[in-house]
């Protein structure tokens, strides 16, 4: 019964395994041989966390109940309006935060490594998706950034 609470709350929580490993990793490394960061880096890295934790919170709340692996509905408005991947956005968000609120520089190297991976995998995500929900996706993908920026207009 544990277990499955455990892993339907997996299920549901945005934290992909190339971030948590990456900030594992950095963890680790940090205790074997610390380097540390400035301390002024603290407060923007607290801002990135608490920003990191909302957009992936938010996220998860406008996708639904259900698997992350398996969607009932293609999410496009609320923060999923201005950017196809807010979850992952969010993740790194949390990913850097946390390296830098805590001053270590082993998370903070690790942090491109691990938004390189997600990018990778982003691009098999988006196949997936445009089998799944084909043109709408196509129309969504056309006017809504991958990441962040500006939303394009629906009227050329």
């Amino acid at each position: 019964m544990r277990y499955a609470r455990v892993r339907n709350l997996w299920e549901r929580v945005p934290l992909p395994a190339e971030t948590a490993g990456a900030m594992v990793l950095g963890a680790l490394l940090q205790r074997w041989r610390p380097v540390t960061l400035p301390g002024y880096l603290r407060a923007p890295g607290m801002t990135l966390v608490v920003a990191g934790v909302v957009l992936a919170g938010r996220a998860t709340l406008e996708r639904g109940p259900g698997s992350l692996d398996e969607p009932q509905f293609l999410a496009t408005s609320g923060v999923h309006g201005w950017s196809r991947n807010p979850m992952y956005v969010g993740c790194e968000a949390l990913h850097l935060g946390l390296a830098l609120a805590t001053r270590n520089a082993w998370t903070a190297a690790t942090w491109p490594v691990s938004a390189l991976l997600l990018h990778r995998w982003v691009f098999r995500e988006e196949g997936w998706l445009l089998e799944w929900f084909g043109r709408e996706y196509e129309e969504y993908r056309m006017h809504v950034p991958r990441y962040a920026g500006r939303r394009r207009s629906r009227h050329r």
